[in-house]
């Protein structure tokens, strides 16, 4: 059996568990085959001739019209007789697939929609900008939203938030939340050090919530400064007992004034990161107190695309 983990291709058989990085290709843009070696290639289209070269090259290969070929001692899939549709079937397929539109980078995507109202109305190049992610990739998530009835028409606003932002934040946690992690650590949730610094801190989880008080904090930076978190007294766990989570910032607010966009020479302060981040800190934390914080979370979020 062949399954996703967030960025990585994990097959099972016979007691084995063997793993690839996944490599998404966007627009039948591939990267060199030496690249590609030891990987596992997610696109729309696989055609023969690029499947021989990915075969060759040892890269396992799955499109959004069913080929695949994944070749390991003792076991061989080479699916290769799936109809060639148009691109807009292609397109169809890959978001009727909700393990695929929210892969990490898909994912980015996703949230910047969720994050900022009246987001999905502006050029898609705004839409890649606001969610660390290419031009291309946001168009392919923006076109997959549309098939799956995510988007109005003209792409005024999107439609069922609430299913959409829990299928994200679902996702999350094992996705998005996973690759950009930069270190968990054990310690008092103090950000002092961090303000001196001058680093930008967007808070999210318990932390964000004015109501909960905890020990529990979730923070998003630009890079993960060492210094700092030695300042903050915050130590390696012991057995996983980690109550600090530490992830880089992917996202760049797309509108003048947004929090998180510090004027040059401000003091610096922690700030609470975008909504559905803190909705999806909040569920995985399977705190029922953090989770019935983000019941309430997640209906202001739905307002905010209804109003």
């Amino acid at each position: 059996m062949l399954t996703f983990d967030g960025d990585t291709a994990v097959l099972e058989f016979a007691g084995r568990r063997l793993s690839r990085p996944v490599v998404e290709v966007v627009n039948d843009s591939y990267p060199e085959l030496d690249v590609l070696r030891g990987t596992t290639v997610l696109a729309d289209h696989v055609d023969a001739r690029r499947a021989d070269a990915l075969r060759r090259s040892d890269a396992w290969f799955v499109d959004t019209e069913g080929r695949m070929f994944v070749q390991a001692p003792g076991v061989l899939i080479d699916v290769f007789t799936a109809r060639r549709t148009g691109r807009a079937d292609a397109s169809q397929a890959t978001a009727r697939t909700p393990s695929n539109l929210m892969s990490p980078s898909r994912a980015r995507v996703v949230f910047a929609l969720l994050a900022w109202p009246g987001l999905s109305a502006q050029p898609v190049r705004t839409i890649a900008a606001a969610a660390g992610a290419s031009s291309g990739l946001a168009g392919q998530v923006v076109t997959a939203l549309e098939a799956d009835r995510h988007l109005t028409a003209g792409r005024e606003r999107l439609l069922d938030v609430g299913g959409l932002l829990d299928q994200w934040a679902t996702s999350y946690a094992r996705g998005l939340g996973r690759s950009i992690e930069l270190g968990r650590f054990s310690g008092p949730p103090d950000l002092s050090a961090w303000e001196r610094a001058g680093t930008l801190v967007h808070v999210s989880g318990e932390a964000a919530v004015n109501s909960l008080v905890g020990p529990d904090l979730v923070l998003y930076v630009p890079e993960l400064d060492l210094r700092s978190a030695a300042a903050s007294r915050w130590r390696s766990p012991r057995d996983g007992g980690a109550n600090i989570v530490v992830r880089r910032r992917f996202w760049s607010p797309p509108l003048v004034g947004e929090v998180g966009s510090a004027a040059p020479g401000a003091p610096v302060r922690a700030v609470p990161a975008p909504a559905p981040l803190v909705y999806a800190d909040l569920i995985a934390s399977g705190d029922p107190r953090q989770r019935e914080a983000a019941r309430d979370l997640k209906e202001s979020v739905v307002g905010l695309h209804e109003s």
